[in-house]
């Protein structure tokens, strides 16, 4: 570095630099007077260090970078040097020619002796240059005297920064300004390359800097603060001057003002759809930190013209005007523009109506179908016909004293009498089904009387009046609506609502209503009647709020880092189970706990934590947890609390809002107490009641623990199938496993977790599940390794259950009042409908079947025939008739239990369950069952016709159908002893068995059997001698059941209840019995013979050989009282079939297994 000057003094040397441990630097100095010859190298041994190379022009310096470590390296970010320039031989400042001036120099003091002391001379000295200057006051005396005093000068120029402003006066929160201030000389030209450095002084806050432009301008954009205060905020540009080019700083201020911006949601128009001329009425909620000064709806128009229809305040920080210019059809749009005091401005996003006009049109034409080109010729038609191309129509009109959906009717019609008078088709092609349904309207007024306004509040609707509920039937049929409307179900803008509950106890519907003023009232709209329509309900429309999560993962134990689904602005409350026991084992060294720590907003960490006798090591586990939000929640119609408490290892007790038999939850919240001795710690309940719960920190042993934080999660066991279910066991659970199965259904594994509630025996214990499905779990108490293992105290488990993901639901609130209007109809509904012609069309008893979508309790039900459309063709399906939108039980498992199933499906689309077991068949699919599925009084459920058959000893033993119910039953015997009949209650019923040796019934059991439950009874039976019988039995029965019966290993058959008419294909006996005093019998025989009996009670009869494998002759038996009889001793496989009545014969079958023969018998010619 060349200094300009050889009359120089070398100061001190500056650096910096940044090192570590593995690193660094070491300066060195030389200089020299000419450039070439240099002085040895002066090593400097810190920042700020006196120079130690001799004083000279030109000056060096050196810097080694030194490290130990090849990825590491010491930086240098600056080098400064400094120095002064002497100057040998003094220059008298003069009025011209040098650095600095004056005038009047020197000055005479005149003769200063005793008398005259003191001389005070003053000059003002003007620099020419900035620099740093030295000046000498030098005093000469006439007696050679001389004395001099140095000052030292620096002289610097002045800079101004001016033209400070910023792009925008107002700004609100996350807005960017842009700030620009121009620097100048003290020429006022500008300054290149200087930084300028942004403050907002109001927060104190460094906004950032940037360098001046040729024009002396610097620009900064600043985002303004999300956490910036509200209100006028000074800011100032400032230059920090320059030492080295003697500049002085300068600065500058302005003023912002920091706003808010207008928060504007849930901006609607209601109605959505309306007539030319009608009103609309545009709401939204405005609110603002300011203050709100003015909202506007813009409205743009059809034509494209918009207006500005001013909003006025309404209560709760709603904004509504009426907008009335709805002259025009078609899509009318509209945002909402707010204004704050400060003048802030906010715009929402776009929304819709529909300004429409609707002319109801019946027209009908002459068929259904039509080819391309093909004219359509219309004609007039009632409003109220289902299809105009049918000229005429009957009304049938049923009525039940119980509500029955799906249900096939089976109607007898003069079809002939119509054919004759040229109104009906030959071959009643023409015949065609409509459901007719009344539509209803029910006002409901919400009072909300006491209250604030609510808006866009999910509120309770029950219903418990039975002349309104006796006719709402499904979900599908329900629609609400914000005003009264004429096609529900034509149109899209219902309000969301949700179904909790529809039958004889009321109906109970959640719906999201827009508004209710304050201390006001507001009317829905609720329509039903038309089971046909879609189901429209939203669940989580209705329940918005996100409120928790449900997830799964997978730990040993080694902490696993979980991160929420959701995020959640305060720590939400968890619980953890384990539901897999791949190691473990109560009383064992194994036996772990879920263990979580570090819950924040984010997520958690969790862990298979031992007890301090285990290893520390712990298998990888499947772990369910649930977490949710802190406070008083609604789950599908249901109450839930989720909090903390806090406990330690002593009991202490926590309360909560009022339930009425709550399952209650806990958990360690926390990680307070991590020593190797507080491992397997858990929470332990105790004197769970309706509003409180006592528990506390459990360790192995019961040893101290330090305080913890306990979530908890209270509710009633409850449930809704695919959305949660909440429930607690008997106190029965001990160290055994024990059996929980869901009371609703999960389309798939739920996520599940369970807690003990209560402390029956005093040995430490937790949780343990496994075996996790749709179904259910088995859970145990696990003691803990210090105690012996057997837990007999039976404990109380609850647990918890939903589908993986979000929870949603609304915050626990009061209701509001509400009061149910009076219904009207507003119109019909029609549905066409499935039929199948059994027999006899075109005579005066034609038999057919109509699938009728619900037959009302107690009331009048309508079904439309039409007739007279020579160009339809027949729609007659006997499959469709028999098909349900989903399965119903259609068989039930007695007598041949544990044996593979073979099931073979009548339709498409079929789906099949029994058990757990479940799938889905085509028409001709056929599948096997396994034998674990396969046991008694289990249901086999098909939304089709399907037929069956075991592969059991009896060889290919069938099911027995539900059809066969009844209440009568009769069978004689001939072979095999004991006798088994297997019996399955469709209602709760009191039985009563009788047997009968020819003469008469004689009561020898009398039993009760519930509902939805099946007994197997033994009686003695006969010797082995085919076609002699011994004597007969009889089951009377209360209520409707099922009988199977089995003899040996050959004879298995379901009964049918006894009949007046029956058809049968003996192979090889034909045996019979009757139940009642002088019962006439006539049997028909194929061949034409013919053979008549009278029986009193308890008399059976029986053929005589009359060919096995198929080869005897069909028989008709017609009594005239019931009588029972079946065929039997084949000669081998399956040995025994009833006889059937008509409406059990059938025009189409399906072998579910391969067969050895079969026969036909027909009904008619």
């Amino acid at each position: 570095f060349d200094t300009g000057s050889d009359d120089v003094s070398l100061e001190k040397i500056y650096w910096h630099a940044s090192t570590n441990e593995n690193t660094s630097v070491t300066f060195y100095v030389r200089s020299s007077v000419d450039n070439e010859t240099w002085s040895s190298w002066f090593w400097q041994d810190y920042s700020g260090s006196s120079i130690y190379a001799p004083d000279a022009r030109y000056v060096q310096y050196k810097i080694e970078l030194n490290t130990t470590n090849q990825k590491q390296t010491p930086y240098v970010y600056e080098v400064n040097i400094t120095y002064k320039v002497t100057t040998i031989g003094w220059k008298l400042v003069q009025s011209g020619g040098t650095a600095l001036t004056t005038t009047n120099n020197p000055i005479n003091c005149g003769i200063l002796n005793q008398t005259n002391q003191n001389c005070t001379v003053t000059w003002q000295v003007m620099p020419n240059n900035v620099g740093d200057y030295a000046l000498r006051i030098v005093a000469n005396s006439t007696e050679t005297q001389r004395d001099s005093e140095i000052r030292n000068i620096t002289v610097k120029a002045l800079t101004y920064l001016t033209e400070f402003t910023t792009n925008q006066s107002l700004a609100a929160r996350g807005d960017s300004v842009l700030l620009k201030a121009r620097l100048l000389d003290d020429l006022s030209q500008p300054m290149e390359g200087y930084n300028i450095t942004f403050i907002d002084e109001t927060e104190n806050y460094v906004i950032g800097s940037n360098l001046t432009d040729s024009d002396g301008y610097a620009y900064l954009v600043y985002i303004i603060p999300q956490t910036a205060s509200l209100g006028s905020h000074v800011l100032n540009a400032s230059f920090n001057g320059s030492e080295s080019e003697y500049l002085f700083p300068s600065s500058e201020e302005t003023t912002i003002t920091i706003s808010s911006k207008p928060k504007i949601t849930n901006v609607s128009a209601s109605p959505e759809i309306v007539g030319f001329g009608s009103n609309v009425t545009i709401r939204a909620n405005v609110t603002d930190e300011v203050g709100v000064d003015k909202v506007f709806a813009n409205v743009t128009l059809p034509s494209g013209a918009s207006e500005l229809c001013e909003m006025h305040y309404i209560g709760s920080d709603y904004y509504e005007c009426n907008f009335s210019n709805t002259w025009k059809l078609g899509n009318y749009t509209f945002f909402i523009i707010a204004n704050n005091t400060d003048g802030m401005q906010s715009k929402s996003e776009e929304k819709s109506f529909l300004v429409n006009a609707t002319l109801d049109i019946a027209a009908g034409v002459e068929k259904e179908e039509y080819k391309a080109n093909e004219a359509v010729l219309f004609s007039n038609c009632r409003s109220d016909w289902w299809n105009c191309s049918w000229e005429y129509r009957k009304t049938i009109e049923l009525s039940s004293s119980v509500t029955a959906s799906e249900f096939p009717v089976k109607l007898t019609i003069d079809t002939k009498s119509l054919i004759e008078a040229g109104k009906l088709n030959n071959n009643c092609s023409d015949l065609r089904f409509a459901y007719e349904r009344p539509i209803y309207e029910l006002p409901i007024t919400i009072d909300n009387s006491g209250f604030d306004a609510r808006v866009n509040e999910t509120i309770k609707i029950e219903i418990t009046d039975t002349e309104i509920t006796s006719k709402i039937t499904s979900e599908n049929e329900i629609r609400i609506f914000n005003q009264s409307v004429d096609y529900p179900y034509e149109r899209s803008d219902y309000l969301p609502f949700w179904v909790e509950q529809i039958g004889e106890e009321g109906v109970i519907i959640w719906v999201k209503v827009p508004y209710v003023p304050a201390n006001g009232e507001a009317t829905i709209y609720l329509y039903y009647g038309n089971p046909g329509a879609s189901d429209a309900q939203n669940y989580n429309a209705t329940f918005d709020e996100i409120i928790g999560e449900a997830g799964k993962f997978s730990a040993d134990h080694n902490w696993q880092n979980i991160n929420f689904q959701n995020g959640y602005e305060e720590t939400p409350v968890v619980i953890l189970t384990m539901n897999t026991n791949n190691e473990g084992g109560s009383g064992t060294s194994s036996a772990a706990v879920a263990r979580l720590k570090d819950l924040d907003t984010s997520g958690f960490s969790a862990r298979a934590e031992e007890y301090p006798d285990g290893d520390g090591l712990h298998a990888t586990e499947e772990f369910s947890y649930i977490a949710m939000k802190k406070g008083v929640w609604i789950i599908a119609g249901k109450k839930i609390v989720a909090n903390t408490t806090t406990a330690d290892s002593s009991y202490s007790q926590f309360t909560f809002p009022q339930f009425s038999d709550p399952v209650i939850l806990t958990q360690i919240n926390s990680y307070n107490e991590a020593g190797p001795s507080d491992s397997g710690s858990h929470t332990r309940q105790r004197n769970p009641s309706y509003s409180s719960s006592e528990v506390k920190v459990e360790e192995d042993g019961d040893a101290p623990h330090t305080t913890e934080t306990i979530g908890y999660i209270v509710i009633d066991p409850s449930g809704l199938s695919n959305v949660f279910e909440a429930g607690k066991t008997p106190a029965q659970v001990t160290d055994a496993w024990y059996d929980v199965t869901f009371s609703y259904d999960f389309s798939s594994t739920p996520v599940t977790v369970a807690k003990i509630m209560t402390e029956n025996g005093g040995d430490e214990c937790a949780e343990r599940m496994q075996n996790l499905n749709a179904d259910g779990f088995e859970v145990h108490a696990e003691e803990a390794p210090g105690d012996d293992g057997p837990h007999p105290a039976a404990e109380i488990v609850g647990y918890l259950a939903f589908p993986q993901g979000l929870i949603r639901g609304i915050a626990y609130k009061q209701q509001p009042s509400i009061n149910i209007g009076n219904e009207i109809e507003i119109g019909y509904t029609y549905q066409e409908l499935d039929y199948w012609i059994e027999r006899g069309c075109n005579t005066n008893a034609t038999e057919l079947w109509v699938k009728v979508p619900v037959v009302d309790k107690d009331r009048v039900s309508r079904i439309q025939m039409y007739y007279g459309n020579p160009d339809a063709e027949s729609k007659s399906d006997e499959i469709g008739v028999f098909n349900y939108s989903s399965p119903s039980g259609t068989y039930v498992v007695l007598g041949v239990e544990n044996a593979n199933l073979d099931v073979i499906s009548y339709a498409n689309t079929n789906e099949i369950s029994l058990g757990s077991f479940s799938t889905i068949l085509d028409e001709g699919e056929s599948v096997t069952i396994s034998s674990t599925y396969v046991s008694s009084g289990s249901l086999l459920k098909s939304s089709a016709p399907v037929s069956t058959g075991t592969q059991s000893s009896g060889d290919g033993a069938p099911l027995t159908p539900v059809a066969f119910y009844g209440k009568l039953f009769a069978v004689p015997l001939t072979r095999y002893d004991p006798i088994y009949f297997d019996i399955y209650a469709l209602d709760d019923a009191t039985i009563k068995v009788y047997n009968s040796s020819g003469d008469g019934w004689n009561l020898i059991n009398s039993f009760t059997v519930s509902k939805g439950s099946s007994v197997t009874k033994s009686y003695p039976g006969v010797g082995n001698s085919d076609g002699v019988i011994d004597f007969a039995y009889m089951i009377n029965s209360t209520g409707d059941i099922l009988v199977f019966r089995r003899q040996g290993n050959e004879d298995y058959s379901p009964l049918i209840p006894v009949a007046k008419e029956l058809y049968l294909v003996p192979s090889n006996y034909l045996e019979l019995v009757a139940v009642y005093n002088d019962t006439d019998v006539d049997i028909y025989y194929s061949d034409g013979t013919h053979v008549s009996l009278s029986l009193d009670a308890g008399e059976y009869w029986n053929s005589t050989s009359l060919g096995s494998q198929g080869n005897a002759p069909a028989a008709r038996i017609v009594a005239s009282k019931p009588v029972f009889a079946y065929q039997l001793a084949d000669g081998d496989g399956t040995e025994a079939t009833p006889a059937l009545t008509p409406e059990f014969m059938d025009r189409l079958f399906y072998f579910p297994q391969g067969v050895e023969d079969f026969v036909i018998a027909s009904l008619t010619n």
